[in-house]
């Protein structure tokens, strides 16, 4: 789980840095820059298989951030609010190609093993992925959101852009496929 005071922490540093652009100083976007790219980028890539379209797609984002942040709200968390612009370019980007519900994940988007699992365990860590990676969508972004992000509902719910009930639900949900899709707890 998250540590909430580097959260709280966290967020209110972002929120600094969001007013000090805002006020003029348009270079202090770069920090936010180097705090999030790399976190936006692998989400990104995840979702697109693509080093240089993940590149590419990111940079979109931090832009489109830039272009907007008169619209973020200065009491809640940055990263949330640019994952869901990222999500929404990815979106976008699948759109323009003719393509939906194309949003991929890795063993690694789900979970970090520190100690290499027995063959079993392994075996069902896969099933497991299989069965994510077969979701719907919405159910997927939401238990990424929450599981492998360790994002509290509340920010699940500004990151989908959906209401606090709606996200509890699409993670009960959601679990609720992947335990029938691989037939377990």
């Amino acid at each position: 789980m998250r540590d909430t005071s580097n959260a709280i922490q966290g967020a209110s540093r972002d929120a600094e840095i969001v007013r000090d652009v805002l006020d003029g100083n348009v270079d202090a976007f770069s920090l936010l820059v180097l705090r999030y790219q790399q976190r936006a980028y692998a989400m990104v890539f995840r979702a697109v298989r693509s080093a240089s379209l993940a590149a590419d797609l990111t940079q979109d984002a931090f832009i489109q951030a830039y272009e907007k942040l008169e619209q973020f709200s200065p009491g809640r968390p940055f990263y949330p609010w640019l994952h869901a612009i990222a999500l929404n370019i990815v979106r976008d980007h699948y759109r323009k190609e003719g393509r939906q519900d194309i949003l991929h994940v890795d063993i690694d988007s789900v979970t970090t093993i520190a100690d290499e699992p027995p063959a079993e365990a392994r075996l069902d860590m896969d099933r497991a992925v299989a069965a994510l990676e077969q979701l719907p969508i919405l159910y997927r972004e939401a238990l990424i959101l929450r599981y492998r992000e360790e994002y509290e509902f509340t920010e699940v719910a500004r990151a989908l852009n959906i209401g606090l009930s709606a996200a509890k639900m699409r993670v009960k949900r959601g679990l609720e496929l992947l335990r029938d899709m691989i037939g377990g707890e």
